[in-house]
């Protein structure tokens, strides 16, 4: 298997395309792969997709209608705005359009197998890299945070290099700053600042970090991407 195919596996993809050539064809390349595709024919079953998970690549179709505004609205969104994204285009002028409302890739129609598996390969590194920076590693540990002027002990519930889940009996309130000091097992003592991005019923908050510092080793990217490569 090429560099890149291992790079590839378990990528998770979404594609936004009504036309069966098309489908076929990349449903080909990415079990070759060993990525994991789902396709939406609308772009609103898109939208409602992207809206809850972060994904890591996003094939459109620009035929489909609303392909350009909904590439736009990926590149505004929270968690897929950093997502690659390939645009499937049939002339130059299509092209142009798919790369100013932000697609990094362009694939022209028809597609080819072999022409899949060559931008799959291009895009291969960038997408394994960003896998890693949001990589959440399920972790259940001792957290204190520091909100609204006190002090609160909770559970973490997994951990990124951009923000983490937790768990406490304490309600929480998006959009309020909190501080937060933990200990990773067979790791370091982690102390950062951040945000409260959102809460459930079941007493869980997700935190976006704004900054975080590290005491001993390894450092917190060493530490999850060694996780994420026995993950993967």
């Amino acid at each position: 298997m090429a560099h890149g195919s291992v790079l590839l596996n378990n990528l998770e993809l979404l594609v936004v395309s009504n036309d069966y050539s098309t489908l076929k064809m990349l449903v080909l390349a990415c079990q070759e792969f060993g990525s994991r595709l789902e396709s939406t024919p609308s772009i609103t079953s898109a939208n409602d997709y992207i809206s809850r998970r972060k994904i890591d690549g996003i094939i459109i179709d620009v035929q489909v209608r609303g392909a350009l505004e909904f590439i736009e609205v990926v590149r505004k969104s929270h968690s897929n705005r950093t997502s690659l994204v390939f645009a499937c285009t049939v002339n130059a002028e299509e092209a142009e359009m798919a790369r100013k409302a932000g697609a990094n890739f362009i694939a022209e129609k028809p597609l080819t197998l072999s022409q899949i598996q060559t931008l799959l390969n291009q895009a291969a590194p960038v997408l394994a890299e960003e896998r890693k920076r949001y990589f959440r590693h399920k972790l259940v540990i001792p957290i204190t945070l520091f909100y609204d002027g006190g002090q609160h002990r909770a559970l973490t519930s997994n951990l990124s290099e951009t923000g983490m889940a937790i768990r406490s009996f304490r309600l929480f309130e998006p959009g309020f700053p909190v501080e937060f000091a933990l200990d990773l097992p067979s790791g370091p003592s982690v102390k950062g600042k951040g945000e409260i991005m959102w809460i459930d019923t079941e007493g869980h908050a997700g935190i976006k970090f704004d900054s975080v510092t590290c005491t001993g080793t390894p450092p917190l990217s060493e530490w999850l991407g060694h996780r994420c490569m026995v993950h993967s």
